[in-house]
């Protein structure tokens, strides 16, 4: 039995498929795309760039970058690198550059830009990643899959949550790990080939090999450019209901190029081939439903039948009561990890139950002040200290007035569970505070080497023996009105001396 192949002309342009009549075999039935997954489908061999043109396509095609690392704004949006080496812009001479932005079949060409992970060995280095932001949610994704290896994987995300992800081997396990031999169809088996949704079938040999490497679009030998591995252009169709807001690249020697993104719903054209319905997860949402909660628990995604995320929330004197579909506790409830079927998307609210509250009562026992109290519920710390008592310093708190309970220091954690007094204790301050100084009296005065002459209170006169008076005493200031210098004021005692005799001892002196 021989493959006869015919190349078919599509206004007189060649096809991007090569039509293969086997016969007596029929061709196999196109699967169908399941509804709500997202749709993987394949274009035809030798394409390398989307169909999807428009104001709403967005194309980032890397050739406007120079080589080295990757930039962090993009046509489509952003790009995030989980690390520095994690993306790199490849020169238009390596072998995974497309040779064209466009959706016809191409062949030859010097390649262009293109961008990748990099080689490093997947389960002993860090995974690397990119992230694309997109600008506006997509529906559509597109990319020239070049050289793909095992470990690649394309994570699906909304609001951070990856929602579906398709990895390298699912495409391995659709076209092979290797190159039908004999090529491009092997045995003339069908399972050589894979069928578009018009029934067009492609030879899985036209998919290994970057087409830079032909010279002609149904080559008669493999591809002499990465002849190991797949070189496809990947177009990933939301069901109605979804959007995108990013898509993460990771594993090693992940290169792509001409990277495209759409947020209308497109259709795929019939010679597309339906490569995978890759499921998608529904998430569940909790939110903490109060606004002193503290702690978090993520978002929870899956496309099967898990337990729900245990609570990670915690609340002030209050109890977690499980989780609700209304904030108000009127919808549906689940409890804390009850199985779910996710089956929808769904947001859950957090459930409180007021702990009861029990109050302290703080006796001064002997302190100044009247008792103080604190009502809480649980565990906390107690008030600090209100009172005070001269002569003594605070000890603590003690549950007996004696002191012979249970002590707790100031502002200790304390076990609301019931009503309770507590007793300050005090301790005797070892330290007392010294007397107060007083007042200097005549013979204080006296030796000091002064000597004073004429009664307390009045004017009097001043004899200096040594150091002058007004060096040693805690105040003085000339009475202008009076003629005279106060050299010593005090409750108990004034001691006053003629202006004159003050300002003659001063210039002697």
């Amino acid at each position: 039995m021989h493959v006869s192949v015919v190349i078919r002309r599509i206004g007189g342009v060649v096809a991007a498929s090569a039509l293969v009549l086997l016969a007596g075999i029929v061709p196999a039935q196109v699967a169908a795309a399941a509804p709500g997954n997202i749709s993987l489908y394949l274009s035809p061999p030798f394409v390398q760039g989307s169909d999807v043109t428009g104001a709403d396509a967005l194309l980032e095609s890397f050739d406007s970058f120079s080589e080295g690392p990757c930039p962090t704004s993009v046509a489509t949006g952003t790009l995030t690198a989980n690390m520095p080496q994690a993306c790199n812009i490849l020169a238009a001479g390596f072998f995974s550059g497309a040779s064209t932005t466009g959706p016809t079949a191409t062949v030859g060409g010097a390649g262009s830009n293109s961008a990748g992970t990099g080689w490093y060995i997947d389960g002993v280095n860090p995974t690397r990643s990119i992230t694309f932001g997109f600008t506006n949610p997509v529906r559509y994704v597109g990319f020239w899959w070049s050289g793909g290896n095992n470990g690649n994987k394309v994570e699906f995300l909304n609001g951070g949550t990856v929602v579906a992800t398709f990895s390298s081997s699912q495409l391995v396990s659709f076209l092979g790990a290797a190159p039908p031999s004999p090529w491009p169809a092997g045995d003339e088996a069908l399972d050589k080939f894979v069928t578009s949704i018009d029934s067009t079938m492609y030879p899985k040999g036209y998919y290994f090999g970057n087409p830079r490497a032909w010279s002609v679009i149904y080559p008669p030998s493999p591809s002499t450019m990465g002849p190991g591995a797949q070189y496809v252009y990947l177009n990933l169709y939301m069901p109605d209901s979804m959007t995108l807001d990013s898509v993460r690249f990771s594993g090693p020697g992940f290169e792509f190029d001409n990277l495209v993104t759409s947020t209308l719903s497109q259709t795929p054209p019939g010679t597309f081939v339906l490569a995978d319905s890759i499921p998608v997860s529904k998430v569940v949402t909790f939110n903490a439903n109060a606004a002193d909660a503290t702690g978090t628990t993520s978002a929870q995604a899956s496309a099967s039948t898990a337990t729900l995320t245990p609570n990670g929330f915690s609340r002030p004197g209050h109890t977690f009561a499980g989780w609700n579909t209304d904030e108000n506790g009127s919808g549906d409830a689940y409890t804390n990890e009850e199985s779910y079927d996710f089956s929808a998307d769904l947001a859950l609210y957090a459930q409180w139950t007021a702990n009861p509250t029990f109050t302290v009562t703080f006796e001064p026992n002997g302190g100044t002040g009247s008792p103080a109290t604190q009502e809480e519920s649980g565990t906390a710390a107690l008030s600090s200290n209100p009172f005070s008592f001269p002569g003594y310093v605070f000890a603590g708190w003690n549950t007996e007035q004696d002191g012979s309970g249970t002590p707790y220091a100031d502002g200790a954690d304390f076990d609301f569970s019931s009503d309770q007094s507590l007793w300050a204790q005090w301790d005797v301050d070892p330290t007392p505070p010294p007397p107060p100084t007083p007042d200097p009296s005549i013979g204080d005065l006296v030796n000091t080497g002064l000597s004073i002459l004429g009664p307390i209170g009045a004017t009097g006169l001043l004899i200096a023996f040594g150091t002058p008076f007004f060096f040693v005493s805690d105040r003085f200031r000339r009475l202008r009105a009076y003629g005279s210098v106060v050299l010593h004021k005090s409750e108990n005692l004034t001691i006053t001396t003629p202006a004159k005799f003050f300002d003659r001892l001063r210039r002697k002196n």
